[in-house]
């Protein structure tokens, strides 16, 4: 397992330098001048740091340089470091996105293990119409419904209209604190987390159905075990390693469309961070978010490849026996 990992690990530096280069040269290729921002902010930069006297390589390689030691510079738009702003965004993006993963996965997994056991029922066949409708809307229309139905616009005023806290939430205890906090997630999350519980749990379905016409699911029911132990202990185990595929995949993409569930419920995370620095041509702060998305993506394919022997004991990492 460990020569596995490291391996890896070495696998995975020359798909980072790539996606270093592709970042860093659209970055620079770019149309649009942060020169061209307001007067105040503009006053605020400086020619050499916007263009440097250098060729594209020898910038490249400064800046590969500098964020090997998580060192991205100074934002254009306000001269701050840009690690204190990713500081700040990463811990509400990742909590968002976390928290929607759970929520996707705890729901989807027991939504497809009813549809495959009762594939031919109504409540099934409305739960398969009713998750493929979810998946075909878009988030941003599901995030300006929630905010209208259910924030008082035309509706219910059950949750609050942006934010992650409310005023007074600094003078909370922890437990009241952590109440306000879920309260203003729920929105969010359930408009974070629909569409990857389309997905998997329809996944989940097809694979179930698949692992329920095998010889070892017969032999089970010949030898007299019970359809919950054939359907929890036998079937479903062997049909997680796609939904552990999909896993891989889900996080980059549930970071990936908090950009709109942030820009819309006023979260001031990633997504909000990276929307506002591509319409300012910050392009310290545009490079280091797409950097830091693609590290999590590595770790999270390489976090699944993990989970396929812990899902199957029969697989072997690196053909180690």
């Amino acid at each position: 397992m460990t020569q596995y990992v490291l391996r890896r690990l070495v696998q995975m530096v020359p798909t980072f330098l790539g996606i270093t280069v592709l970042t860093f040269a659209i970055a620079h290729l770019a149309p649009g001048d942060p020169l061209q921002l307001d007067p105040e902010s503009a006053r605020s930069l400086s020619v050499r740091a916007v263009r440097p006297d250098e060729p594209l390589p020898v910038q490249y390689l400064r800046w590969l340089g500098r964020v090997a030691t998580f060192d991205f510079g100074r934002s254009l738009h306000d001269q701050r470091p840009v690690i204190e702003k990713l500081a700040e965004a990463l811990p509400r993006t990742m909590s968002i996105a976390f928290l929607a993963l759970l929520v996707a996965y705890g729901l989807a997994i027991p939504l497809g293990v009813y549809q495959a056991a009762r594939p031919r029922s109504l409540v099934s066949r409305a739960l398969g119409g009713l998750l493929f409708v979810a998946y075909s809307v878009p988030s941003f229309w599901v995030a300006v419904m929630l905010l209208l139905f259910f924030t008082g616009g035309r509706g219910l005023a059950w949750f609050p209209f942006e934010g992650l806290h409310s005023k007074d939430a600094g003078e909370l205890g922890w437990g009241a604190w952590l109440l306000d906090t879920a309260w203003h997630l729920v929105l969010p999350v359930a408009c974070l987390a629909y569409a990857t519980l389309a997905v998997v749990s329809r996944q989940v379905r097809a694979s179930m159905l698949e692992a329920l016409t095998q010889d070892y699911v017969r032999a089970a029911r010949a030898r007299g075990i019970g359809r919950r132990s054939i359907l929890f202990r036998h079937a479903l185990r062997n049909s997680l390693l796609p939904v552990i595929t999909m896993l891989s995949f889900s996080l980059p993409y549930l970071i990936g469309g908090s950009i709109v569930v942030e820009r819309v419920f006023g979260i001031p995370g990633m997504g909000s961070l990276a929307f506002d620095a591509i319409g300012t041509r910050d392009y310290p702060v545009v490079m280091a978010v797409a950097t830091l998305s693609a590290l999590v993506t590595m770790f999270a394919v390489l976090g699944a490849d993990l989970l396929y022997a812990v899902a199957d004991p029969r697989i072997r990492l690196g053909g180690a026996r």
